[in-house]
């Protein structure tokens, strides 16, 4: 049985508007649909997450743990899984000639679905290494406060892609997000070892997060909803744009926008999109696909996943 996290520390992150124009106060119903989002969204870091329900499914695979700290002060949990050639801790004449970095979903983080989907990578000779998202398992609770848990997120993924790329020097890279994970592929696509990268089922923007809890509304108010604009605003009050690192500058938030560089033509990428899901329409994953298609990234579209959701 997996042990649940405990002794989870909370880390404030400051932040700083880039504009000093006032935004207008959001009404209501924005503050307690954007409330409700941030909460279905980041269960983990709202406090939510039944860890001892999720430790029934199985036993976690070995593997080493670590704990690191961000650039902002987030901490951010990494668990690594290596393939049976490699000792606990690799050195430069003995390297895991690929490693897939992974990035969970919102409700199953890095150590409750190790056997699920990486016991079949590290058999193939393929190392994991798979990170906590802000709040989840190992990884510190950050107030979403004026953007700051994007902002921490941003931190902390950098965090982890910087001690990977130190601890396995040669690797070829593979980044893999699931989920609301998938929010993290296009920032780091462009890295020159990353060679490729996965998406199962993956989110690829909050408008089909909003739109996917607006559905929930009644009728005819969530048509009353739609046409004021709501959605729009429901995002940017939960994850507002516009803010950046008081001790980062060069961190700033985007509202979770996936922003594809000109530094990816080649790049491989895999999507599986699911055929039914509340939150992610597989339309939405061709629009994904056509994306990085237009940056010159060669897509293949396979089959569906719902299984992995």
């Amino acid at each position: 049985m997996i042990d649940p996290p405990s002794n989870q520390e909370t880390t404030p992150v400051e932040t700083i508007r880039e504009s000093n124009t006032p935004e207008p106060t959001p009404d209501w119903l924005t503050r307690r649909l954007a409330k409700s989002l941030d909460n279905q969204l980041f269960v983990g870091n709202a406090g939510a997450l039944k860890y001892d329900y999720l430790g029934r499914n199985g036993d976690e695979l070995p593997g080493n743990h670590y704990t690191i700290t961000s650039a902002v002060g987030s901490k951010v949990g990494i668990h690594e899984y290596p393939t049976q050639a490699l000792s606990s801790a690799p050195d430069s004449d003995s390297d895991s000639n690929l490693v897939l970095l992974f990035f969970h979903g919102n409700l199953r983080p890095t150590r409750y679905l190790s056997k699920e989907i990486f016991q079949p990578l590290i058999e193939k000779g393929i190392t994991v290494i798979g990170r906590d998202f802000v709040g989840y398992d190992a990884s510190s609770f950050v107030p979403n406060v004026n953007g700051a848990m994007e902002i921490a997120a941003i931190a902390n993924d950098e965090a982890v892609i910087n001690w990977t790329l130190e601890r396995y020097p040669k690797a070829r890279i593979v980044i893999c997000g699931r989920s609301m994970g998938a929010l993290s592929l296009a920032g780091h696509l462009a890295q020159p070892r990353v060679v490729g990268a996965i998406g199962i089922v993956p989110v690829t923007s909050l408008d089909s997060l909003v739109d996917g809890l607006v559905a929930w509304i009644p009728w005819p108010l969530s048509d009353l909803v739609c046409r004021l604009g709501y959605p729009e605003a429901i995002a940017h009050e939960a994850f507002p744009p516009g803010f950046r690192s008081k001790v980062e500058p060069g961190i700033a938030t985007s509202g979770f926008a996936s922003m594809l560089t000109d530094d990816v033509r080649g790049k491989l990428v895999f999507l599986f999109p699911a055929e039914v899901d509340e939150f992610v329409p597989k339309d939405r994953v061709g629009v994904l696909q056509r994306e990085m298609e237009e940056k010159g990234c060669r897509v293949s579209l396979l089959r569906a996943l719902d299984e992995l959701r």
